[in-house]
């Protein structure tokens, strides 16, 4: 109740939650309810509670219950009609995750920013209760400027190894229609609201993964979890990344002004910063170079592949495969080049010292 107590103080939506005090009289509640532990993850104890006979109902409501302490009970909340036929029948709530991280500012008395490391869309399995990949789930990757869902993946996918090891699922499983390429609705108030929440709930905080709910009339937030990072879990290369979430490129060079002079013992000052950055800055100079040659060369073996098929015979795995090369080579060189810019620039506009 925490999270939505402070969030609703500062004028954030917020999915509202129930007190357990308020669930006396049963005969004044409307089922069904939600409920979720609130220390554990991945969907696990989740409960849908349907009648005031149920056990773990009556386990709320008695009295001297300390449920209220390590459960968040809300109202059973459904997917709204503009999604629902992206989504498999019967699906649990579906929402999305966005991932905000801290970009103190580099230069001398510039406010920091908070910025958007990925996002996504997770659909829940038919008939589960939560909607994470670790229940049966699907999870598809979205473009962070535009809200378009690109690919997904599902964990049996990843278990068996996707093909060019790049997200490519175009449907959740179960769905009537195709989610890949359509616009989440209320996708500018996603993220002008988990911008606003990273910097009023959680502002020591480095990086943030807001769950967020969508609604007939807007968007409310569900929670908030520190330390989240979807795409490496499922494996997911730099490349793509950049493409996907244009500030993506810029954690490390956010990550080492957080670190700045932190208590703990890192002893991480400006001149530590500085020397990091420079090293930074020469590798990724060397890297950008070899990176441009090897997008060339897959962008000429596309080409190759296309002219001498006229009648169309190649293989389309294996021009599938040049494709998704060159697609991440691309973006490879694009967010090196973005964070060489950065870095150059927090060199030479004093966001770290010099010689």
């Amino acid at each position: 109740m925490l999270f939505h107590k402070r969030g609703t103080e500062s004028g954030l939506p917020c999915v509202p939650v129930i007190d357990p005090r308020d669930l006396a009289p049963a005969s004044d509640v409307e089922f069904p309810l939600f409920t979720k532990p609130r220390k554990l993850q991945w969907g696990q104890g989740v409960m849908k509670l349907e009648s005031s006979e149920q056990q773990e109902f009556q386990d709320i409501v008695r009295e001297g219950s300390d449920f209220a302490e390590d459960f968040v009970i809300q109202k059973k909340l459904e997917n709204i009609p503009q999604l629902s036929e992206y989504f498999p029948p019967d699906a649990p709530l579906c929402t999305a995750r966005i991932t905000t991280f801290f970009h103190k500012g580099e230069r001398e008395g510039s406010p920091g920013v908070v910025r958007v490391l990925e996002s996504w869309i997770r659909v829940g399995a038919s008939g589960a209760l939560a909607d994470q990949i670790e229940n049966g789930g699907s999870t598809f990757a979205v473009y962070a400027e535009t809200g378009v869902v690109w690919n997904g993946t599902t964990t049996e996918k990843m278990v068996l190894g996707e093909p060019h090891l790049e997200p490519t699922l175009t449907s959740a499983p179960g769905a009537t229609k195709g989610i890949a390429g359509h616009r989440l609705p209320f996708w500018q108030q996603c993220l002008e609201t988990v911008r606003e929440a990273h910097m009023k709930l959680a502002p020591d905080a480095f990086t943030v993964g807001w769950d967020v709910v969508f609604t007939p009339t807007g968007v409310q937030l569900m929670e908030g979890n520190l330390m989240s990072m979807v795409a490496l879990h499922i494996g997911m290369r730099y490349g793509s990344m950049a493409l996907l979430w244009p500030e993506s490129p810029l954690m490390w060079l956010a990550l080492s002004g957080w670190l700045l002079n932190k208590d703990g013992g890192l002893g991480y000052t400006a001149e530590a910063k500085a020397k990091k950055l420079r090293s930074v800055a020469s590798t990724l100079r060397r890297d950008i170079r070899l990176a441009v040659r090897e997008r060339d060369a897959a962008r000429k073996a596309v080409l190759k592949l296309k002219t001498g098929d006229i009648e169309g015979v190649a293989s389309s795995d294996k021009l599938r495969g040049l494709q998704t090369r060159l697609m991440l080579k691309e973006g490879e060189v694009h967010g090196m080049q973005v964070e060489l810019d950065a870095v150059e620039d927090a060199l030479l506009g004093g966001g770290a010292a010099q010689n």
